[in-house]
């Protein structure tokens, strides 16, 4: 609450191709150790408290040695709302776990705190981290697999709907525009 610069929690670079109808997702450890412009070499998460989200990008671009043309913020609280606006999501849990909220393995539908709680948790899983950073992806997958698995007359409300769950700079309509884009290809 009222927090006015803050680290990174995930990094992730993804490469959506629209043709093909794929989309890559790429974790970056949080604990990266980058150049970051006027601050020398620090922890990439630290990248968005020194120069907001487009120093976050010029970070990760210059790491990654790619071009970034869009970026897409997603805080704790906007995952739990869009969670919850989606009706919960479906993840495949591969191993249960409790730590504030108990969920068991298995494939299920996870409500925006579950969900929440799923990304977050690296303490009472095996790999830490690494599953830490794979459940991001599964849940961001997820998100995208109920995006998509809805009628095309209703994606671009759909859409609407969850862009007020995220910080980004496309428009509404350009995100609805590349969601039936995938749908379609």
């Amino acid at each position: 609450p009222n927090e006015t610069i803050a680290r990174s929690d995930v990094t992730m670079l993804a490469r959506v191709d629209t043709e093909t109808g794929t989309v890559h997702l790429v974790s970056v450890p949080r604990d990266m150790m980058v150049e970051i412009e006027d601050h020398g070499t620090q922890k990439i998460n630290a990248a968005l408290a020194f120069g907001g989200p487009a120093g976050a990008v010029r970070a990760l671009s210059a790491f990654a040695g790619v071009p970034i043309t869009h970026y897409v913020e997603l805080r704790f609280e906007q995952l739990v709302e869009l969670g919850d606006r989606l009706g919960g999501v479906t993840g495949d849990v591969p191993e249960g776990f409790t730590s504030g909220i108990t969920l068991a393995a298995g494939t299920q539908t996870l409500n925006g705190e579950e969900a929440l709680a799923f990304a977050r948790e690296r303490h009472a899983v095996s790999s830490g981290d690494f599953s830490r950073a794979a459940a991001q992806r599964a849940i961001i997958s997820a998100i995208a697999d109920e995006v998509l698995a809805s009628p095309p007359t209703e994606m671009p409300s759909l859409v609407g709907s969850l862009a007020a769950c995220v910080t980004t700079d496309y428009t509404v309509a350009e995100l609805a525009d590349t969601a039936l884009a995938l749908k379609d290809a």
